[in-house]
This record gives C-alpha cells, sequence and structure tokens, in this order.
C-alpha cells in the first residue's frame, strides 16, 4: 500500500498572479521587491527562474518585457524553448494580479516561510531517528532556523552574552569601525565616517554638499570601497569633471563651459583619469523614489556595493500616495535609513537646509547663523533616523565683492566649517577646512 505524499505549502495562483503584475506594469516590481528579496520564495522551478531573470534585468537598468525574458531564459534548463517560456509567460499574464501585487507577494512569501518551518521541523525529526547528535543541541539548531524562517530570513533573537563575543571578536581583530575621509583633521578628530551607519549632510544651496561628498567618495573608491550613488540633480559627466578637476588641479566645469582647454590640459585631463583607474562608483541616472533605490540596494549589495549615496533627500521622486512634503521627506528617509538596518550598508544623504538660512542670519551682531540640524522641513525625522549629522558651512560665501582686496575677499570665501552636529559614535564638533573653487576642491 502506497503512503500518500503531501505538497509542501505553495500556491501557484499568487506566483502567477505576482508575475503577471509585474509584465503589466514593471513600476510594480521595486514594491514586489521589499517582501519577495529572493528568487528561492517562489515554489515552482520555472517561476523562480522568471522572477530570477526579472530581478537581474532590474538590476542592469534593462526594461523588464517579456521580449526580454524570453532572450533571457532561451536555453535555460527549466524551459525546453522559447516558446515554452512565451507560453509561460502569457499564462501568468491572465491570472488578475496588477490591481494588488504586494498582495499576492505576501502570500508568496508566507507559502515560503511555511516551506521552511515545514523543512526545519522535518531535519530536526530525521536527525534524532537518526542518532546524528544530542537531541537537545538538534532542538536548539532547528529552533534557530525555525526563528529564522518566521522572521522572514531576518536574523533570530541574539543573546548579550553572544554580542560580548561580537565586540571583542571586533576589538581583536584590529580593524577600525570608521572609514577615513580626505581630511586627517577631521579623522584625528572624530575617527572619520561610521562604517555602516546613516548618515545625513546639510548645507545651504551653493555651499559645497555635493563637492565634498564626490570627494569624500572617490577617496573610498580609492580604497576599493565600491559607491552606489543617486543623484537627480547632477549627471555623470558632471560629477566626472567635478572629480577630473579635484584629481587634475585644473578648472575643468570652467574649460567644458568655455570651450577652451589648451592641449596641454586635455593630456593632464588625460592622465587624471587613468590614474584613477576602474573606479567603483556607479551612479543611476534614473529618477527614483526611496522605496525603489533600498530595492536596488539590496541587489546591488549581493555585488559587493558598501555605500549608497543620495543626492539629495528633497528631490528624491516622490512616493505614491504622499502629497505632504514633510511627511514625503520621512518617510524617504526612514527607508534610506533602513538601507543601514537591513543591509549593514553605510547610508550618505544630502540635505538641503531651507534658504531662509542661507542668506546669512545675522545673530548677536556680526555673527553669520550656522546650520543646525533642526534647519528645514522634514528635519526632526532626519534627525530620527540619523546616525551621524554633518554639515558644510561657508559663513563668508555670501559676501559683496571687495574691490579694494580681491585676494582677501576671495580667501575669506574658501573659509569652511565641517561639523558634526549629531554622533552616536563619538564626539560632536568641526575642524576648518578651505575651498577652491576652480578646481572644486576642499583642502585643509
Amino acid at each position: 500500500m502506497n503512503t500518500p505524499t503531501t505538497q509542501p505549502p505553495h500556491d501557484l495562483t499568487a506566483e502567477a498572479c505576482v508575475l503577471g503584475a509585474i509584465l503589466l506594469d514593471p513600476d510594480a516590481l521595486p514594491e514586489v521587491m521589499t517582501i519577495l528579496t529572493g528568487a528561492e520564495a517562489f515554489w515552482l522551478p520555472r517561476n523562480e527562474a522568471v522572477y530570477r531573470a526579472m530581478l537581474q534585468l532590474s538590476s542592469d537598468n534593462s526594461p523588464v518585457s517579456a521580449d526580454a525574458l524570453i532572450s533571457a531564459l532561451t536555453n535555460h534548463r527549466d524551459f525546453a524553448t522559447p516558446k515554452e517560456v512565451e507560453n509561460h509567460l502569457s499564462a501568468a499574464l491572465g491570472e488578475n494580479g496588477r490591481s494588488q501585487p504586494t498582495h499576492f507577494a505576501r502570500i508568496v512569501a508566507e507559502k515560503h516561510r511555511l516551506r521552511l518551518l515545514d523543512l526545519a521541523a522535518q531535519n530536526m525529526s530525521a536527525s534524532i531517528l537518526m542518532g546524528l547528535g544530542d537531541s537537545g543541541d538538534i532542538a536548539g539548531k532547528a529552533s534557530d532556523e525555525m526563528s529564522k524562517a518566521v522572521s522572514g530570513g531576518k536574523a533570530a533573537l541574539i543573546s548579550m552574552t553572544d554580542a560580548f563575543g561580537m565586540v571583542l571578536a571586533q576589538l581583536q581583530s584590529r580593524k577600525p569601525a570608521f572609514m577615513s575621509t580626505p581630511f586627517k583633521a577631521f579623522d584625528a578628530e572624530f575617527g572619520g565616517i561610521p562604517d555602516g551607519a546613516c548618515c545625513t549632510l546639510m548645507g545651504t544651496p551653493g555651499s559645497g554638499k555635493t563637492t565634498l561628498c564626490i570627494q569624500l567618495l572617490a577617496h573610498l573608491a580609492d580604497q576599493g570601497v565600491p559607491v552606489l550613488l543617486y543623484s537627480n540633480e547632477q549627471t555623470p559627466m558632471r560629477i566626472a569633471a567635478t572629480l577630473l578637476s579635484q584629481r587634475s588641479g585644473l578648472p575643468i566645469h570652467d574649460r567644458l563651459g568655455r570651450g577652451s582647454a589648451t592641449l596641454a590640459e586635455e593630456q593632464a585631463a588625460m592622465e587624471a583619469a587613468a590614474n584613477c583607474g576602474p573606479m567603483p562608483i556607479f551612479q543611476c541616472s534614473q529618477s527614483l523614489n526611496a522605496r525603489e533605490i533600498y530595492a536596488q540596494a539590496k541587489l546591488c549589495r549581493q555585488r559587493g556595493v558598501r555605500v549608497v549615496y543620495v543626492d539629495y533627500l528633497q528631490q528624491l521622486a516622490p512616493l505614491p500616495g504622499m502629497n505632504n512634503e514633510a511627511e514625503r521627506i520621512g518617510e524617504s528617509m526612514r527607508l534610506l535609513q533602513a538601507i543601514t538596518r537591513d543591509m549593514g550598508m553605510t547610508t550618505i544623504v544630502v540635505s538641503q537646509i531651507d534658504k531662509a538660512t542661507s542668506k546669512g542670519t545675522t545673530h548677536a551682531g556680526d555673527a553669520k547663523r550656522r546650520p543646525t540640524m533642526f534647519d528645514g522641513v522634514g528635519s526632526g525625522k532626519i534627525e530620527q533616523f540619523s546616525d551621524c549629522i554633518y554639515s558644510v558651512f561657508r559663513p563668508h560665501m555670501h559676501d559683496p565683492v571687495d574691490e579694494n582686496d580681491i585676494e582677501g575677499w576671495k580667501y575669506r570665501r574658501s573659509i569652511t566649517e565641517f561639523s558634526v552636529l549629531k554622533a552616536k559614535f563619538g564626539p560632536c564638533g568641526s575642524v576648518s577646512l578651505r575651498f577652491n573653487a576652480p578646481t572644486m576642491e576642499f583642502y585643509e
């Protein structure tokens, strides 16, 4: 007599609805990715293969279309011919999941969790029956696996004893918990930028926030730290021009604008570009919202990216259903902080301060007002979700030209304060820098 077998928990209709919804509206993929982070959540191997191909296309900034999927899955082990891929996609399109892709994604995720729980229980029973170790150890291992399944793959509860062990291991490794910056005085005072922290850099318009960050990111890239860069304000060419200015000592932006570079300057720029080597800075040229950035960061984390840079917070694409600016900024900041919390990546977010502050309002006579972490719309949420807050302040940036002392005026305009306004990992304070406007570079 044959013993009846039961299949593991799954829902093929929900799986097809998820895939069909993405095919009908590829913009649904980033939101689905916040629930289904990996293709292994799909039970049917063909569905897993299709979703994995969708993730790969999205990671490559390629359109997620039926034609692209047919091309990607041709010769895949689960499909004998391109026609089989086409038929499978057509069947998925026949399911009506377009209006609720996240609803069906949650069903798929829940079924995956149930399969993991079932597998952990089976492994425990088999290990005990076969005498593959102490029953207490086997049960403890199964409990860890079950906790991981219930939490959706996230880490289970960690005892303080284990946490002590992590701290001691970090101490013994002698590996710094900070990443160095191009500024030795800043590193000596504050250690650098905390690795695995959510950091916000604030400043008024034109103070050099982006320029300073580009200099910092290039310094990290020189150390082999891969960076994912989002900017709705600066094109890849403009950022590259700033980098070449900093590396060559030439006013590249001026020469591009005037079309007046000499042959010697062209040669110097070419040498600077060659000396940069294969710099691991990757810029996304699409206009994304914070939820989409979170989803793409998850994919890039698997490829070794350690730092996500966003320039700037107030210019991110709007989140669906959020029209209130303060609400939108707060939710965007929460999602960006989640990149650090969920993936252990360093997130650097540029935030613009109110224009009223940038006009140099005076307090106590002649002291120009320095920015605070509470300047600007949504500042409360920015402070709440930031591990560290920095500011760039040039007190004489708006001083009128002094015709009697041009050199003195230029010197005063270069004076910069690079400050730590909030730090969960160390002291607050500031260091003095200078800004060379023609070469777009800060120096000590």
